[in-house]
C-alpha cells in the first residue's frame, strides 16, 4: 500500500501545541470578557465530482481520463479558539464522508452500471478569522487557513457496463496539505454562547492513487454550530 505523508503533519505538532497553549494560559475572570471558547457544528457538504488521470498501467482498460462523481453526505467540525477582539484563532478537528456514485470514463463511453464506496477526509486545522463587529447581535466573518487532510478510499467496488462482473479496489490512503476559506455569521444567543452558520470551501493537493491521479480534490459545505466561552 502506497502511502504519502506530507510535510504539513508537522500542523498536527503546531496545533497539539496551540491546545496545550489554550490550556495554560490563565482564563477568564467572571468580570471580564471570555477569550477563550469551544466550538462545535455539523452540516453537509460535498466531494466535487473528480478527475483522476490515468496512470499508463491501466489506460487500456480506462482511457486516460475518468471522471468520479460522489453523493453528498454530513460534515462536521470541532475544536478551540481565541477570541483577540476582531481577529479569532482556531484549532479544529473536521471530516467527511461522501460515497461514490458513479465513475464514466472521457472518450471510450464506458460508465459504471452500479457503484459501491466511500472517500473520507479528515483534517487538521488551524484558522484565523476576521468578525465584522457591531452593537447588533449578528456578526458577519470571513477567514480561512491551511489544514494537515487524509484521504481515505474505502471499500471500492464497481461494476462497469463492458465488464462480466464488479472488480473491487484496495483500501487506500494519502496525507496531502489543504487550505480552506470561510465565510459565516454569528448570531449572539448571550455572553457565552454564539450560534453560526458557515460555508466552507477546501483545496487539497495532488493525490496520486494507484490507478491515477486526483489533480487537487475539492470539498465544500454549509454547517450550522455553537461556540461556547469560558
Amino acid at each position: 500500500m502506497d502511502i504519502e505523508y506530507s510535510p504539513c503533519l508537522k500542523i498536527f505538532y503546531s496545533q497539539s501545541f496551540f491546545f496545550i497553549f489554550f490550556l495554560l494560559i490563565p482564563k477568564s475572570s467572571s468580570g471580564e470578557e471570555k477569550k477563550f471558547y469551544l466550538t462545535g457544528s455539523g452540516g453537509v457538504g460535498w466531494l466535487k465530482d473528480q478527475d483522476v488521470n490515468i496512470n499508463s498501467a491501466y489506460v487500456s482498460s480506462f482511457g486516460e481520463k475518468v471522471i468520479d462523481e460522489f453523493n453528498s453526505d454530513l460534515y462536521f467540525e470541532v475544536g478551540v479558539g481565541y477570541d483577540f477582539g476582531k481577529i479569532r484563532m482556531e484549532g479544529t478537528f473536521s471530516q467527511g464522508d461522501n460515497d461514490l456514485a458513479k465513475a464514466t470514463t472521457v472518450g471510450q463511453n464506458t460508465y459504471t452500471e452500479w457503484t459501491t464506496g466511500t472517500v473520507t477526509n479528515k483534517a487538521w486545522n488551524l484558522g484565523f478569522y476576521y468578525d465584522f463587529k457591531s452593537h447588533k447581535k449578528f456578526t458577519p466573518y470571513i477567514g480561512g487557513g491551511i489544514g494537515n487532510t487524509t484521504i481515505n478510499v474505502i471499500d471500492v467496488v464497481e461494476k462497469w457496463n463492458d465488464e462480466s462482473s464488479p472488480t473491487t479496489g484496495p483500501f487506500e490512503t494519502y496525507t496531502k496539505t489543504s487550505y480552506f476559506g470561510k465565510v459565516g455569521m454569528s448570531y449572539k444567543m448571550n455572553p457565552s454562547s454564539d450560534l453560526f452558520l458557515e460555508g466552507t470551501y477546501r483545496t487539497i493537493g495532488d493525490v496520486k492513487r494507484i490507478v491515477g491521479t486526483y489533480p487537487s480534490p475539492k470539498t465544500y459545505g454549509f454547517n450550522i454550530g455553537l461556540r461556547y466561552r469560558y
